[in-house]
């Protein structure tokens, strides 16, 4: 990934797939814990966690205990995730209205301003 010179192509490497994607949308609507993600978006197990790590190892989302216990983590946005807001929403954007998808609508809506923290914040709120 990090070999390649084109931005676009070392972006693919991370968000070229539906999934991921999808796990963004919804970790920034905050459904963030791993048995919600699988449940909402219907993706196995297996699949959800290969690109939490991808996600993790590019520095977009880290976990955070929630349950020790349990030992169970939820997924929150780093700064450098928060950073995709503008671009989910562009891609939200174009599919409602230039993708040719009949009927299909926004899905986020959330202002911006509502991402818009410091990193410490982010660690703390998303």
């Amino acid at each position: 990934m990090s070999s390649q010179s084109c931005s676009i192509a070392r972006s693919v490497a991370i968000f070229g797939d539906r999934w991921t994607l999808l796990i963004l949308r919804e970790i920034f609507v905050k459904v963030c814990r791993f048995s919600e993600l699988q449940a909402t978006l219907g993706i196995t197990r297996h699949r959800l966690s290969e690109r939490l790590i991808r996600l993790m190892e590019a520095d977009i989302l880290y976990k955070e205990l929630y349950d020790e216990s349990r030992k169970r983590y939820q997924y929150k946005l780093t700064e450098k995730g928060l950073e995709l807001y503008p671009i989910l929403i562009a891609i939200a954007q174009w599919g409602g209205i230039s993708g040719g998808i009949s009927g299909s609508q926004t899905t986020m809506v959330l202002p911006w301003s509502t991402f818009t923290k410091t990193a410490a914040n982010s660690r703390n709120q998303y």
